[in-house]
């Protein structure tokens, strides 16, 4: 006897196709008292043979649904009539029912690319991958854009102290210019003559004097 909202066993078997994973949104469509719902949701994994999702809304067991989901690697669309598998808060298994053969390309040439991505990215990963021994890795991606980064950064700081200087010295000049021409006002008082210039003064009225004396004498 089957626990309600389990898959039976034979839905636990061995796949007849490999599952990669898939992260799209996805729309599943299910009957309920004659009537059509839609349950948003989001897929997991998918295979030729059906299709892992998490949904918004709860299915049953056997249930049979609509599935729509869009490959985005590929640009195309799917939409096709499955049967749900497995059930569980988190997770729902369904098994396609209806693929045409094209669907059925579709899907068997897009896990096929995908497969043969992983092995690749493996080994591109790998410090030692490309590289003859002895050799130094490469520098990391994110060192570069980080010394770019900073270089940007210092070009602008120069950049803005080199606009405050500019700043500073037109401010400067313009000040200058406003006290060139402001004038002196009217009946200001002069500077006290110097010692010097007062002794000089003196000594000409001292000897500018002396004829006018000798001739009362």
């Amino acid at each position: 006897m089957s626990t309600p909202g389990r898959a039976p066993l034979r839905a636990f078997a061995r796949r007849r196709a490999p599952r990669c994973p898939l992260a799209v949104p996805v729309r599943m469509t299910v009957l309920r008292s004659g009537a059509a719902y839609s349950i948003p949701g989001r897929s997991v994994d998918l295979g030729e043979g059906g299709i892992a999702v998490v949904l918004a809304g709860e299915v049953r067991v056997s249930d049979v649904v609509g599935v729509e989901f869009l490959l985005p690697d590929l640009g195309l669309g799917l939409q096709t009539k499955a049967v749900v598998r497995h059930y569980s808060p988190m997770r729902c298994g369904v098994e396609f029912k209806e693929l045409t053969r094209h669907q059925q390309a579709v899907i068997r040439e897009w896990a096929r690319q995908k497969l043969q991505t992983k092995p690749q990215s493996a080994t591109a990963t790998s410090p030692a991958a490309g590289q003859p021994a002895g050799s130094k890795p490469s520098p990391s991606p994110y060192l570069a854009d980080g010394a770019r980064l900073r270089r940007i950064l210092w070009l602008a700081v120069g950049a803005l102290a080199l606009t405050g200087l500019l700043v500073w010295w037109r401010w400067q000049s313009g000040w200058r210019e406003i006290e060139r021409r402001i004038p002196q006002p009217v009946g200001a008082i002069a500077d006290k003559p110097s010692p010097v210039a007062a002794s000089s003064a003196a000594e000409n009225l001292f000897f500018s004097l002396q004829p006018s004396q000798k001739m009362d004498s």
